[in-house]
């Protein structure tokens, strides 16, 4: 097969793939409820209460998208040179569903009871410590970032960026144990397999950095030849 066709069939790949992520919690979402009808003669305040938790699915596929593109961004550049734009737009979209989720349930449930954590199942609070990390942790990142990239010399910034696995870890954990749709099969079924893909992502980037680091430059390379080659001067 001929290399661009090769490129567009990895494409189109990876679109699909992107694609089902986008679909999939919409779908879960309202097969779990047999569709729109919870929806009917609900306004203001209950429609935020039903749909808070669609908002969440979201935010959390917009973070495991995200951390995805991050660790393979090495080989998605040659697919789409300028994927990084779209990994900068993503990620703002990202923080606005990140911040979305809970003010749905702060406008929703009002903030007595948000405060008080009483719009989740007794005994399960706790669990929301990990998300109100993690959404402080996006604010820092995509802050940092917003700012580095609109020129600001903020050499520290990639340093603080990656902090943004451990957001997915939270996130990941919050979800996992509060999520009031996670428990049906298919959304632990994905969410296995997106933890499982991060985790691999995660080490392919690590072992490719660290074999980059291990490979002599053309300097290195000169340098050395000149040193193991007798009678050569440096």
């Amino acid at each position: 097969m001929h290399r661009p066709a090769l490129v567009r069939l990895r494409q189109a790949g990876v679109v699909a793939l992107y694609a089902a992520m986008l679909a999939l919690p919409a779908y879960a979402f309202f097969h779990d409820r047999a569709g729109t009808a919870f929806l009917h003669g609900a306004h203001d305040a209950t429609v935020l209460q039903l749909l808070f938790p669609l908002v969440g699915l979201y935010a959390f596929t917009f973070v495991t998208a995200q951390v995805l593109i991050t660790t393979n961004l090495h080989w998605l550049t040659r697919l789409w040179p300028r994927v990084i734009i779209y990994h900068r737009a993503q990620g703002i979209f990202t923080l606005l569903f990140a911040i979305t989720h809970p003010a749905f349930i702060l406008a929703g449930y009002g903030l007595t009871v948000f405060l008080g954590s009483e719009f989740v199942q007794p005994g399960r609070a706790r669990w929301l410590i990990p998300s109100y990390t993690a959404l402080t942790i996006l604010i820092v990142t995509v802050g940092t970032a917003l700012l580095a990239w609109s020129g600001r010399r903020l050499p520290w910034w990639r340093a603080v960026h990656r902090l943004n696995y451990l957001a997915f870890a939270l996130i990941w954990i919050h979800s996992w144990f509060i999520g009031t749709d996670t428990p049906t099969r298919l959304l632990r079924i994905t969410w296995l397999i997106y933890l499982s893909a991060v985790l691999a992502s995660a080490a392919g980037r690590f072992f490719a950095a660290r074999r980059e680091t291990r490979l002599p430059t053309p300097r290195t390379a000169r340098n050395a030849s000149h040193e193991s080659a007798p009678g050569l001067a440096p």
